[in-house]
């Protein structure tokens, strides 16, 4: 639209788009019945058949003895496409965790919450909730042998603020052991203290089982070598 003049003989129905009309009719006769202001998002369009998000916010009113509604719209377009780009990085995210076999993580130093991703609690082979768990609820999965160096590690990190790197097994709710390792990163407050702990942790049990295996092949190509029979020294 190029100026006012662009508007004359549209009716508001025009503006909206097709597939939309049915719906905002429907939400205009609710307007008129509710005597009361309602919202809603729509999609509308322009004369060049472009169409955008709006809202839409509209009351009832009296115009020269007739009822009708009295709207008011907002373009939305740009909050949607940043909205639509949040759920893409979202979902690129998280399918990249499911093919990497890695989580992410954070731990609240003051309060002792721990937020895992979703693909944690699958590594985990746990169900997955958007409830944090206790500090002492994620160590309970980790072996307790390991536990002494990750709370090492944590303790480096709030100390130094420097970048720390482990390994660990941990026990699955079936029973299963998983070998990961994890990078923690220090996150700092205004005036430079360590007030949360964000990490990475990667699922890497079948890349040791495969190194595991080659050594037990090297071993065995090596004992292959040995002669079967010594020479006698005289």
């Amino acid at each position: 639209v190029n100026s006012i003049d662009d508007l004359i003989g549209f009716t508001s129905i025009d503006l909206i788009a097709p597939q939309e009309s049915e719906r905002l009719l429907e939400f205009r006769y609710k307007v008129l019945a509710s005597g009361k202001p309602e919202s809603t998002t729509a999609l509308f369009q322009r004369l060049n058949g472009e169409t955008f998000h709006v809202d839409l916010c509209s009351q009832s009113v009296n115009w020269n003895g007739q009822e009708g509604t009295l709207s008011f719209i907002r373009d939305i377009s740009e909050r949607r496409e940043y909205e639509f780009q949040l759920l893409r990085n979202e979902r690129e995210m998280s399918l990249a965790q499911e093919i990497g076999k890695f989580g992410h993580w954070r731990i609240d130093l003051d309060n002792q919450e721990v937020h895992w991703s979703k693909e944690l609690f699958h590594i985990h082979g746990r169900p997955f909730s958007d409830a944090p768990l206790t500090a002492a609820q994620s160590a309970s999965y980790i072996f307790p042998e390991d536990l002494p160096s990750v709370y090492q590690a944590l303790l480096e990190l709030r100390n130094t603020g420097h970048v720390q790197n482990l390994a660990m097994r941990i026990t699955r709710e079936d029973g299963a052991v998983r070998y990961l390792e994890s990078s923690m990163h220090p996150e700092l407050d205004a005036i430079g203290n360590v007030q949360s702990v964000f990490g990475v942790t990667q699922d890497v049990t079948e890349r040791r089982e495969l190194e595991e295996r080659l050594r037990q092949c090297q071993n065995r190509a090596a004992v292959d070598q040995i002669p079967s029979t010594l020479p006698i020294c005289t």
